[in-house]
This record gives structure tokens, sequence and C-alpha cells, in this order.
């Protein structure tokens, strides 16, 4: 019941006439961490936030954690445009359940534990992902503070206006964390196809991110000849259906998705002078992503000598990444012990835990979602499901924890 109660009420925040969208730095982001932060002290926690937005849920000390590695357990608290109530969100409150039950039932553990609520893992406002991680893990950049939106506003003028200064950002990196838990559902079917309840993920594919400006020029819809344009979005659409051979060539088990295209003047009597589109393209194998890159540009380099200008902004480069052995290895003994079903398998889809896994242990678990199906608003995992997985990760927790 609590599981069913904690998903709905953060499923309905940013709901509106039906679609769902929680991004960095809005007033729907603001209300998501708000409830959040009541769940975190409903469950006897203490609720606090960082230079940046992340949401962490802390334990009441009767130790002196002071100079003790932390362990943090969670997922991210934004969706995408039009997307699901769970995704994002079955981690965070796993984490908190699995947290909270342990305290009551056998107290404060010899390594502390925060629960967390990342910021804008999807990167649906801007072109960035992982906001909330990379700055824990890395820091943000000045360059990505000035990345701008898709009304003109920049992250670091959100930041502001939401309350944030952007000058502090570098209060969110963190060197004492110990290790980094995440669940989440798979947003595949493979775990419902082979009736596995958990997989344990190994190793999680490289995401690369390009924006892509295709400059043509603007005419007449009515007096301008087909064969006397320079229509942008014209050579957009022949590169976009040529894509999936570019990739296919390099690899047979990446993917590449053009998810958001713009289009200026955007009149429906006005030959599009440019178009702009974003290339998402993904594999196991680092050393094909970066051909995969080369190749993507080279073929849009195609549409110079046409007339056309190109701009293309490789705005994210993430590496495929091995989690940690260690925590694998305890996850599939925690798993076993409770006689649940299980695979191993690698993840398609990107995770804040990848970004951890740079400079921290770190490790992942799905669950399975109904069809296989999210970024979708029909996206769906049962409490049955969410419950086991609650329960592993107490099983987790305990054996690295207490």
């Amino acid at each position: 019941e609590k599981i069913e109660f904690y998903i709905n009420r953060l499923g309905q925040v940013g709901l509106k006439d039906g679609i769902r969208w929680r991004c960095a730095y809005t007033k729907e982001d603001k209300a998501a961490k708000e409830l959040f932060k009541s769940f975190i002290e409903n469950e006897g926690l203490l609720a606090s936030e960082d230079a940046v937005g992340n949401v962490y849920g802390k334990l009441k000390n009767s130790i002196d954690y002071t100079d003790v590695k932390k362990i943090l357990v969670g997922s991210h608290i934004d969706t995408v445009r039009d997307g699901g109530a769970y995704d994002g969100a079955v981690g965070m409150i796993v984490g908190l359940l699995a947290v909270a039950e342990n305290v009551r039932k056998i107290g404060n553990p010899i390594i502390p534990i925060e629960v967390i609520a990342l910021t804008e893992e999807e990167g649906s406002r801007y072109a960035l992902s992982y906001i909330g991680s990379r700055a824990i893990v890395n820091g943000l950049m000045e360059n990505e503070l000035n990345s701008v939106d898709e009304d003109g506003i920049s992250l670091k003028t959100a930041m502001l206006l939401a309350g944030y200064d952007p000058d502090n950002i570098m209060q969110a990196k963190r060197d004492d964390i110990h290790s980094y838990l995440e669940v989440h559902i798979e947003q595949g079917p493979v775990l419902e196809k082979t009736g596995n309840k958990i997989g344990i993920i190994e190793r999680i594919n490289g995401i690369f991110f390009i924006e892509v400006e295709i400059i043509g020029r603007e005419d007449h819809a009515g007096t301008t000849p087909m064969n006397m344009r320079l229509d942008s979005l014209v050579a957009a659409s022949k590169f976009m259906a040529k894509l999936p051979e570019v990739v296919a060539e390099i690899s047979n088990s990446a993917t590449a998705t053009v998810g958001k295209i713009r289009v200026e003047p955007g009149s429906s009597n006005v030959v599009p002078k440019k178009t702009i589109f974003t290339i998402d393209f993904r594999d196991i194998d680092a050393d094909k992503l970066t051909q995969m890159s080369k190749a993507i540009q080279n073929e849009l380099e195609q549409l110079k000598p046409l007339g056309f200008m190109v701009n293309c902004n490789l705005t994210a480069s993430e590496l495929p990444i091995d989690l940690d052995r260690n925590l694998v290895d305890l996850c599939e003994s925690t798993v076993k012990d409770m006689g649940i079903p299980y695979i191993k398998m690698n993840s398609g889809a990107g995770h804040d835990a990848q970004i951890f896994a740079e400079r921290f242990p770190s490790s992942l678990i799905f669950i399975p979602c109904k069809d296989g199906r999210s970024h979708s608003p029909v996206e769906f995992a049962s409490n049955e499901d969410v419950l086991i997985a609650v329960e592993v990760m107490s099983g987790i927790l305990r054996k690295l924890a207490w």
C-alpha cells in the first residue's frame, strides 16, 4: 500500500492534460522535491537539498559519521516529456523504504546510508543529462551552465529562478562516497519475457549525443521551384533516412535515434531555412561509438557542397562502463539467498549509476516493466515487483552497511 501511495502521489506531479513532464528547475520539479522530502520525513529520516537541487534523506544520527564514507541509494526525480510514473521514481522509493525498514528493525548502520533523488537525469530540458550525478561526481563546467533550453533560458538562469546559486555548484561535489546503489525499471522486455524478477547489471552502454544544425535558405513556398530550393528539412530528412544504414555498417548492436526536431522559421508557407535536431546513438563498444560519431559527421559533411551550412556539436560522450564487480557479486549472492529468479545483463539505457561508476563503486538492478514499455504514459511496474526490489535492496544494504 505504501509503495502504491508513494508512486501514485509522485506520479501526479507534473501531470497536465494527461501529459507528465518534470524537468529541472521548474515549478513541477520543485513540487516533486518537496513531496519526496515529505516522504523522507514520513519514514523517519532527515530531508535536505544540495547546491544543485539533489534531495537527500539522511539518518538521524546516534553515531558520529563525520569521517566515514557514505553509501548512496536512489535514482532520479525528473521525467521525460510525456513520460511515465515509474522511471526514476521506483529507485528513489525503493531506496527510501529499504533504508527506513532496516533502520526500524536493526538500528543505525556501521556505514552511513543516504537516500538520494537526483536532479535532471533525462536531459529533457537541456541537452545535458545527469546534471545531479555529474555535479556530485565531477562538478559542472561553466560552459554547461550556459546551455539554453528551447525558450532560450540558460541553465544558469533557470537555477537562479529556482532559488539555486550557480556560483555555489561545486559545493555539491563529493569525495566521501563509499558506493552508489540504484534500482530501476528495465525499460525493455527481457525480464518479463524470461520470467526473471531481477536483472543485475554488469555493464552500461556508452551514449553519444550530437546536436545538428542544417542551414539552407528560406523562400516562398509557392513561387520557388523545387529544383531551386535549399530546403534544410528535406536535406535533414534524407540524412535521417540513411542514419540506420550508417550505424549498421559499424555495429549490429548499436542504436541511433533522432528524437527531437525543430524547424525555422516554422511557417506553413515558407521553405525551411534551418533544421535543428538531435542524434542519440549507443553501443557497448567504445571504439565503435567513436567510429559512428565520425561516420555520422562525415555523412553530414556531404551536404555542404550542395550549398548547406552544417554545424555539429557533440554535447555528450559517455563511454561504456563496467559496474563494480564486488557489488555485482554481492547483489547476486543476495538474490540467490532469497531464491528470486534473476539474470545478469547489460543496460542499453544510460543511468546515473554510470556517472557514479567513474569514481565510486556502483551497482544497478533492474525490475520488470509491463511489455518493456518506458518513456511513455503506459509505463508500469507491479507493486509486487517493486516490493521484491525493496526486499532485495534491504538485503544488500544489510550485508554492505550493517
